[in-house]
C-alpha cells in the first residue's frame, strides 16, 4: 500500500510539473501573438475557442503520455545500468564462492584419509592387544556367551558371520536408507535440501552429505545395488580403512568437480545421490583390473554379453563427457567425471604419495596412545 501511495504521488508531481510548462509555453506565445500575458492555465483556457479545447486537452494528454513513457525509459534504463555495475562489481564475492568448497574438499579428503590410518592403526594395536592378554579374551569371551541367550545369541551369530568389508558395506546402505526414509517427510524438505543437497551457496557439509541423499526409490536402489557388487571387490583391493577414505573423498571430490561447472554454466540445480563416489570405486577397481570381465545387470540375463573393464571404463567417460558437452540434465556428468578420475589418479599416484606413507601418521598416533 505504501508503495502505490508513493507511485501516485510522484505521478502527480510529474503531471503538475509537466503542466507548468505547457502553461509557460502558452503564455509565451499568446504573449508574442498578442501582446498578453495570462497568469494562470484556466485563463489560457478561456482565450482558447470551445471547439478546440477537446483537441488541446487530447494534445496535452498524448504529450504527458510521452513525456511519462520517456522518463520511465530512463530509469529502466539507470536501473539496468546499476545492476550491471552492482554484477561486475561482485564478481570477486562470486568467485570467492568456489574458496570455502575447495577448502572444504582438502580438509574433508585429508580428514578421510588421516582417519582411515588411525582405523588401521587401532585395528592393529586391537589385534596385539588381543594376542598379549589371552587370559583376558577368554574372559570376555565367557561373559560373552553367557550373556548371548535366546533371540540376542542367534542375531550375534549372523552377525560374527559377516566379514568386516560387509559390515561397512551395510553401514553405507543403512546411511542411505535413513537419509531416503527422511526424505518420506514433507517437513523435512527444506532442511535436507539445505543440508543433503549439493549446490553453491549451502553449507560446505552437504558436499559429503549429499552423496548419502538419494530422493527417489528407483534411485537409492540403483545405487545401493552398484554399491553391493562393487564394495567386496574395493575392499579386497584396498582394505575396509582405505576403502571408506576413498569413498568419502571420492565424494566430496565429485561433489566440487559439480559445483564447479554449474558455477561456470550458471544453473544452481541441487545434485542428490552417491553416483560420484561410487564412480571414484568404480575408477579403482576398473584401472586395478582393467581386463576383468563385466556386464549390464539384468541385461546379460536377457542378452549374454560382457566387456572388458577397461572398456566400460572409457565408455562410460566419453558418454558423461558428451553429456556434459550437450548438457544433458539426467545425471550430473560432471560429478561423475570428477569421481571416475579421482579414483584412477589414486590408484596411479595417490596410493603411493598418501596411503603408502600411513607409518608417520599412524606413529604420531602411537605415540599419543601409548603402548597397548
Amino acid at each position: 500500500m505504501a508503495a502505490s501511495v508513493s507511485r501516485n504521488c510522484l505521478l502527480c508531481y510529474r503531471f503538475n510539473k509537466f503542466e507548468n510548462i505547457v502553461v509557460s509555453r502558452l503564455r509565451l506565445n499568446q504573449s508574442v501573438k498578442s501582446g498578453c500575458q495570462f497568469s494562470t492555465s484556466r485563463q489560457i483556457t478561456k482565450q482558447i475557442p470551445k471547439s478546440n479545447r477537446l483537441n488541446l486537452k487530447d494534445n496535452l494528454s498524448m504529450q504527458y503520455r510521452s513525456f511519462i513513457s520517456r522518463k520511465s525509459r530512463e530509469e529502466t534504463t539507470k536501473v539496468s545500468r546499476l545492476k550491471q555495475n552492482n554484477f561486475e562489481s561482485n564478481e570477486p564475492s562470486r568467485l570467492s564462492q568456489l574458496i570455502g568448497p575447495f577448502g572444504f574438499t582438502v580438509l574433508a579428503c585429508g580428514s578421510s584419509f588421516t582417519g582411515a590410518m588411525i582405523w588401521n592403526y587401532e585395528n592393529i594395536r586391537y589385534h596385539a592387544k588381543k594376542m598379549m592378554s589371552h587370559a583376558e579374551e577368554q574372559k570376555r569371551h565367557f561373559q560373552k556367551t553367557f550373556k548371548n541367550y535366546g533371540f540376542r545369541e542367534h542375531v550375534n551369530s549372523i552377525w560374527n558371520q559377516i566379514s568386516p568389508g560387509q559390515k561397512l558395506t551395510y553401514g553405507i546402505v543403512c546411511c542411505n536408507l535413513a537419509v531416503f526414509l527422511l526424505w518420506r517427510a514433507p517437513n523435512l524438505h527444506s532442511f535436507l535440501l539445505r543440508y543433503f543437497a549439493c549446490s553453491t551457496g549451502k553449507p560446505a557439509m552437504s558436499m559429503l552429505l549429499s552423496s548419502f541423499s538419494q530422493h527417489s526409490f528407483m534411485h537409492f536402489a540403483v545405487n545401493m545395488y552398484v554399491l553391493c557388487s562393487f564394495a567386496g571387490v574395493a575392499i579386497s583391493l584396498l582394505g575396509k580403512e582405505q576403502f571408506l577414505a576413498v569413498y568419502l573423498s571420492g565424494a566430496t571430490v565429485s561433489s566440487m568437480t559439480s559445483i564447479l561447472n554449474k558455477f561456470m554454466r550458471k544453473r544452481f540445480i541441487p545434485s542428490v545421490g552417491a553416483s560420484g563416489a561410487l564412480m571414484a570405486i568404480l575408477g579403482a577397481i576398473c584401472y586395478s583390473y582393467p581386463d576383468s570381465r563385466l556386464s549390464i545387470a539384468f541385461v546379460g540375463d536377457i542378452i549374454p554379453h560382457s566387456f572388458s573393464a577397461d572398456s566400460g571404463m572409457k565408455g562410460i567417460i566419453l558418454l558423461d563427457l558428451v553429456g556434459l558437452v550437450m548438457g544433458w540434465k539426467l545425471f550430473d556428468h560432471a560429478a561423475h567425471l570428477g569421481g571416475i578420475f579421482f579414483g584412477i589418479w589414486y590408484m596411479h599416484y595417490g596410493r603411493e604419495l598418501i596411503w603408502g606413507k600411513r607409518q608417520q601418521v599412524m606413529k604420531f598416533w602411537h605415540d599419543i596412545r601409548g603402548n597397548p
